[in-house]
């Protein structure tokens, strides 16, 4: 799973072109991280509520719209800069890494209560 999610990531970081004005990635980049960034908050999420005994207090739905929500904060204001920091480490850009916990926070109270 890890060497797929790898692929994935080198994939959308280095072959696809730039097509957004300013320092904004497409609507096609973005759309395509968020893609691909949600099977593996879903595996998570779900390993993590098995984890902890909590997996029946949160269907699928539920699990589901937070991994969007997360995705969607990750990826949906990604600049040119951060994208080619993606590229260039292979890790997530320091403004999503910095605020990780936020967006978790945020979401976790948008669909999970």
């Amino acid at each position: 799973m890890r060497a797929i999610k790898a692929l994935i990531f080198i994939y959308l970081c280095v072959t696809l072109p730039f097509t957004a004005s300013a320092n904004q990635v497409s609507d096609k980049i973005k759309g395509l991280l968020i893609q691909a960034h949600f099977p593996g908050c879903m595996y998570a999420i779900k390993k993590q509520l098995q984890q902890y005994g909590r997996l029946h207090q949160f269907p699928e739905y539920k699990r589901s719209s937070y991994c969007q929500c997360l995705s969607e904060k990750y990826y949906g204001n990604l600049t040119k800069t951060e994208h080619r920091y993606m590229t260039n480490n292979n890790t997530l850009p320091p403004r999503v890494t910095r605020d990780r916990g936020l967006y978790q926070d945020q979401c976790s109270r948008l669909t999970l209560e």
